[in-house]
């Protein structure tokens, strides 16, 4: 298995993503030479850094000079022994500038957003989770959440106001149970819709110089240009996509292992397995977490965002992926009578406001038109 060096430099940034770091760990256990590897571009990474240290520390130029000259390490015998002489310049030279700058990038280190999604329980209601304090159930099986960042307050379907009382870069987490969606205004004005199925861990008001949030399940993004043109972060389990002002769609499906991103409007760039890709709009870009397979094909983007209008619309798409979808929608476990129509190719439209039931006769008489659409499946 080989890492582009760009994956390595994100694992030692701290930036890179969960599965990205399990794959790094387990490339440099691989072997010596992975290791030697890691250890150079470390040293290499901490020298470049060390620019930085001289604008705000008083560490003198030569030395950071005598640094640099000795960056460039062999290969063969004096590998080891040049590394060894870059870790102890930098540990013995580098220590206390070292200290102050992680110290200064401390604001920066990304939050482990998978824990903060484990500590809001699975409910059968919308859950939203304010900091690590308060939880808060919502029984609507649609929930408007906005922020207004002057009030100080959170509003819940124009029923519920609460007081902000924590700071303002808390984390807040809200988790969507199958049958039900919400939309999320968060606090710059942007608009997140959330799929059934689907979390979103965010801060209270975007303080720092980035807008970050992270997604478990599916999203549709309006995101909110800035005047400034502060750079928006959607990161996930798999992937990362980066943005200023544009409208997307997410998916994640963990179960699946699998990643899809389908651009509307504007751009947005994507950390592909080949780096930074940008999309274009009606552009769609999947990516298999399980065989690291990707692809970018053009697309028409209503068959993707009709779920945010409460619609599901769909061209030659097996059967069995429309009804995995249609589960999550209703919260139910659907089985077919006959297991060969799974992998039918079926085209349409539905109207998720129908009742389960109501919608699966819809889509049982479009897979056997002018038949009897009766038995041919059953609800759990």
């Amino acid at each position: 298995m080989e890492i582009r060096d760009e994956i390595l430099i994100r694992y030692i940034k701290q930036s890179c993503s969960k599965e990205e770091a399990r794959e790094v760990l387990r490339w440099i256990e691989a072997s010596e030479e992975n290791k030697a590897h890691f250890e150079q571009l470390y040293a290499i990474w901490i020298i470049v850094e060390m620019e930085a240290f001289s604008e705000i520390t008083d560490v003198p130029e030569d030395v950071l000079e005598g640094i640099r000259m000795r960056a460039s390490v062999p290969s063969g015998k004096k590998r080891r022994r040049q590394l060894y002489w870059i870790f102890s310049t930098v540990t013995s030279v580098a220590a206390v500038v070292l200290f102050v700058f992680f110290l200064n990038r401390n604001k920066n280190v990304q939050p482990d957003y998978e824990t903060y999604l484990s500590k809001v329980a699975s409910s059968t209601e919308i859950v939203l989770a304010i900091g690590e304090e308060e939880a808060i159930e919502i029984q609507d099986s649609m929930a408007v959440v906005s922020y207004d960042t002057q009030k100080r307050r959170i509003q819940i379907n124009d029923t519920l106001e609460i007081e902000q009382k924590q700071k303002e870069e808390t984390l807040n987490t809200i988790r969507i149970p199958y049958g039900k969606r919400s939309l999320l205004v968060l606090a710059d004005g942007t608009r997140v819709h959330l799929n059934s199925g689907s979390s979103l861990v965010y801060p209270s008001n975007f303080t720092g110089d980035k807008r970050e949030v992270y997604l478990e399940g599916e999203g549709y993004f309006e995101v909110q240009k800035e005047a400034d043109e502060r750079k928006f972060l959607v990161r996930t389990a798999y992937k990362t996509i980066e943005v200023t002002g544009t409208q997307f769609n997410v998916l994640i499906d963990k179960t699946l292992q699998k990643f899809e991103a389908v651009l509307v409007s504007g751009k947005i760039a994507v950390d592909s397995e080949a780096g930074t890709l940008q999309l274009t709009p009606k552009q769609c870009y999947n990516f298999s977490a399980d065989t690291r397979n990707e692809d970018l094909k053009e697309v028409d983007v209503s068959n993707y965002i009709s779920w945010i209008d409460g619609k599901l619309k769909f061209d030659r798409l097996p059967l069995h992926e429309v009804l995995y979808k249609l589960e999550k929608v209703y919260n139910i476990k659907i089985t077919l009578v006959n297991p060969e129509y799974l992998n039918y190719q079926v085209s349409g439209m539905l109207d998720l406001r129908n009742t389960g039931e109501e919608t699966l006769d819809i889509l049982m008489g479009i897979l056997v038109p002018g038949g009897k659409v009766v038995n041919l499946y059953q609800i759990n």
